[in-house]
């Protein structure tokens, strides 16, 4: 029964698959073109091939009927009477003969039997060669005359042959070779669209599958990415696809990026729309409340807390309430009572033009708004009168606040921007030389998180105040960002002036802060552009004093840099690095571990592996980790990915070690971000739980300059870590002058020593006096040490001498992929 429905399934299967076939309109399309094309090629052939078999049926009766006369008369030496009795006892009828005549060579006719034959019996003419007649009367009928010749005797003869035979065998000849073109049609239809259909319809399906999901989900690349084997023109299509589809997806991400950004920018209007209609309505209130005041004013004027006066066009006053004449006291006028002379000419021209006029009057730095408005008498006017001066004071201090930094006083970068555009269009014009340097503050943060806020703060505010000093010879200085400032130079000499400038600056802000107790040397770098050769606009002179800035700030060479125009492409290439692992990060596509085998050498066997992350992105290709772990950690991506090569990392482990693969122990590196994490403790702890590996599996690697900045919360957080079952190691040890002895205090249970000092080890086992000197300092301190980056030899056999206890390096394997690494695993211990 099962295998009956298993048939019955198969069968069913069969008849969907052939009628989706059928179903593809440009497949019964092509295939009808196909069919038809062969067909019409056999009819057209057919037509003469018919022609060709009549003739050869009806030559084929006719040397039959010839075969036949020619026994029968090549028998008879001329008895006509026994030649007659064969002929009318039917020897020629079995040839298809139904009629015959005999004549001598002269013509005259010997006999004649059945039908009469419709050809002339008399010879050739004299001279004339011998040819055979022959006369088709009907369908069924066929005359032929042959030749002495042709008979073999001396005589003449015409015959008149049966042909009914022959339409049927020309019909039974049409059937059977429609019959065969229609088979050979149908085979070629079937084998020309089943190739085509492999070929060509099946990649257009799978294209247009590939587009009816892009509907949905149009800006994910992975929808357009086919992969391509073939190199024919369906391949170049694919390929053409994919390139236009990652830029179209890449495209609609930035549009909707730009719709997410119009929309928050949308939502923020909205909300200041909201804000100054609610503060216009305000307004509104105020204005008709002082209307309504300013009304009863006028009836009680004495009750108003503003001054109120009356007074005549010299200035005289006439009348003044409570507030007015505290006011007039205040100025310590003499009497008679005059308003301020610079009021007279407000008070003429309201009494003139009989209108109430708005008016604005400063006196003893006092600022007055108000109206005036004249009487009904013509001959005086009403001073209504408000002190502003307060107002006017907080206003300032809003727009300096609005202007300039918070922190330390110095213009913000908007207002610098407009200075220095202002510099720029006064340069333009007087055709003279302006420089921008862009001063870059570097250790705040890590000063922020060793000391605290107020430390960084106080370091902010000093670099900003020596600036601010420095500056009073050029024209502005400002604060760019939160550890950069910028300082505009105008009318200068040559580049040579600018880099003495610079000089002056780096010496005089890298002098020593004493304000924390321990002086703090701040570290300093200057990017500087020039117009009009780097920018002709303040944004772009900005732009590449920073990027020569932070050039500067990777290598500390001069503490200053001129911006060179190669600068742009460098940062162009960081910001898509930027972008492309920011989404790789996202998306978890492109990064993938390594794994470096670590060997024990006592035991000469492998004893676990170092984690390193690798990356490959569809657009840049390879990246190195030399290139985007300094972007990733300037951003501060490097503690996302940070947190995904400890979880990727551990949870690889733990299934090599379920599988069998061995007591694998893995260690993973931290980054300076992840270890001033607040939650670094608890996030181990959840990665190890979440992937079932032992702690005692796992160990963690920091550097040197890590673990020495702020000891006392270092030590805090590396005892928390310890307590979890997890060892500890410190990584590239050497490179940064620490001492093993003050790294003793810590909970750490290996040192690793850098290449560089492994290197200095000669071919005779020679040198590295200073990897010597750790291992035995490390030895005596209860410290195992790891030697890094060995590739030769001579290399194991000191480090064996000296008691190392691991080692690893490309002498014994690079860094191997997950599967590659598993393989490698396998094979040693097969050795």
């Amino acid at each position: 029964m099962a295998d009956g429905e298993a048939v019955q399934a198969a069968r069913t299967g069969s008849r969907r698959a052939l009628f989706s076939v059928l179903q593809r309109k440009l497949f019964c399309k092509i295939a009808a073109a196909v069919f038809l094309s062969i067909v019409v090629i056999e009819a057209i052939i057919l037509a003469f091939s018919v022609q060709t078999f009549e003739r050869e049926q009806l030559l084929k009766q006719e040397r039959q009927a010839l075969g036949v006369l020619q026994a029968l008369l090549s028998r008879q030496n001329g008895d006509m009477p026994v030649l007659i009795k064969q002929l009318q006892e039917g020897a020629l009828a079995k040839a298809g003969i139904t009629g015959v005549a005999v004549a001598y060579p002269d013509g005259r006719v010997l006999l004649t039997l059945g039908e009469e034959t419709r050809l002339d019996m008399n010879p050739p003419a004299a001279g004339a060669a011998e040819s055979m007649d022959r006369m088709r009367t009907s369908p069924d009928r066929f005359h032929v005359k042959f030749t002495a010749r042709e008979l073999k005797a001396p005589y003449l003869a015409a015959a008149v042959i049966d042909v009914s035979a022959v339409p049927e065998r020309v019909e039974a000849f049409i059937v059977n070779v429609i019959g065969l073109t229609i088979i050979i049609a149908l085979f070629a239809t079937v084998v020309t669209m089943t190739i085509f259909s492999r070929s060509v319809l099946a990649p257009m399906f799978r294209l247009r599958d590939r587009l009816e999901a892009a509907r949905d989900r149009p800006a994910d690349e992975a929808i357009y990415a086919i992969p391509v084997q073939r190199d024919d023109e369906i391949g170049d299509v694919f390929k053409a696809f994919t390139a236009l589809g990652t830029r179209l997806a890449s495209s609609l991400r930035a549009l909707q990026a730009q719709r997410d950004s119009l929309q928050r920018q949308s939502s923020s209007l909205a909300g200041q729309v909201r804000e100054r209609t609610a503060e216009l309505e305000e307004t509104v209130g105020a204005l008709r409340r002082e209307i309504a005041a300013r009304e009863a004013v006028q009836q009680l004027p004495d009750s108003s807390p503003n001054p109120v006066l009356q007074v005549t066009p010299s200035g005289e006053v006439v009348y003044a309430n409570p507030a007015a004449r505290e006011m007039l006291s205040d100025w310590l006028l003499q009497e008679p009572l005059r308003v301020p002379h610079s009021f007279c000419n407000a008070i003429d021209r309201a009494i003139a033009e009989k209108e109430t006029r708005d008016i604005e009057l400063i006196f003893n730095e006092m600022v007055l708004n108000g109206s005036v408005a004249p009487d009904r008498n013509g001959e005086t006017a009403r001073l209504y009168l408000q002190d502003v001066t307060e107002a006017l004071e907080a206003q300032e201090r809003v727009d300096h606040m609005s202007s300039h930094d918070m922190l330390t006083g110095l213009p913000n970068r908007t207002l610098l921007l407009d200075r220095l555009n202002q510099a720029v269009r006064q340069s333009r014009r007087s055709e003279s030389k302006l420089a921008v340097l862009v001063i870059g503050v570097e250790g705040a943060r890590t000063l922020a998180t060793a000391r605290g806020r107020d430390a960084s703060d106080r370091l902010i505010q000093e670099i900003a105040r020596r600036i601010e000093d420095f500056s009073h010879d050029y024209q502005s200085a400002g604060r760019t960002g939160p550890e950069h400032f910028g300082l505009i130079v105008t009318r200068y000499e040559g580049p040579g002036e600018i880099a003495g400038v610079a000089n002056s600056l780096h010496h005089a802000l890298c002098q020593p802060v004493t304000s924390f107790g321990d002086p703090i040397d701040p570290a300093v770098s200057i990017g500087i552009s020039l117009f009009p050769d780097d920018g002709s606009t303040g944004e772009a002179l900005i732009r590449d004093a920073e990027i020569a800035e932070a050039k500067e700030s990777e290598t500390h060479i001069a503490g200053y840099r001129f911006f060179e125009a190669a600068m742009t492409e460098v940062v162009e290439r960081q910001h898509r690095i930027e972008l492309a692992l920011r989404r790789a990060l996202k998306e978890k596509d492109g990064l993938f571990l390594a794994y470096q085998p670590k060997y024990n050498l006592a035991r000469d066997r492998l004893t676990g592996m170092e984690v390193l992350v690798r990356w490959i992105d569809p657009e840049l290709g390879f990246v190195s980790p030399a290139e985007f772990i300094p972007i990733a950690e300037r951003t501060g991506l490097i503690g996302s990915l940070g947190d995904w090569i400890l979880h990727r990392a551990c949870s690889q482990t733990a299934d090599w070690r379920k599988s069998g693969l061995g007591d694998l122990k893995v260690a993973v590196n931290l980054s300076a971000l992840q270890f001033r994490d607040p939650d670094l403790v608890t996030k181990v702890q959840s990665i190890l739980a979440e992937s079932g590996l032992d702690p005692a599996a796992l160990e963690l690697e920091l550097t040197e300059t890590v673990v020495m900045d702020d000891a006392e919360a270092t030590e805090t957080t590396l005892r928390a870590l310890r307590d979890l079952g997890l060892s500890l190691a410190i990584d590239d040890f050497g490179t940064g002058y620490s001492s093993l002895a003050y790294l003793k205090a810590f909970p750490v249970q290996r040192i690793k020593i850098d290449k560089a000092f492994i290197d200095e080890i000669n071919d005779r086992g020679e040198g590295g006096q200073i990897a010597q000197a750790v291992l035995s300092l490390s030895h005596s301190l209860g410290m195992e040490v790891t030697a890094e980056g060995v590739e030769h030899a001579a290399q194991v056999v000191a480090l064996r001498r000296n008691r190392c206890d691991e080692i690893q390096g490309y002498l014994y394997a690079k860094p191997l992929k997950a599967a590659e690494f598993a393989a490698f695993v396998e094979e040693r211990k097969r050795l």
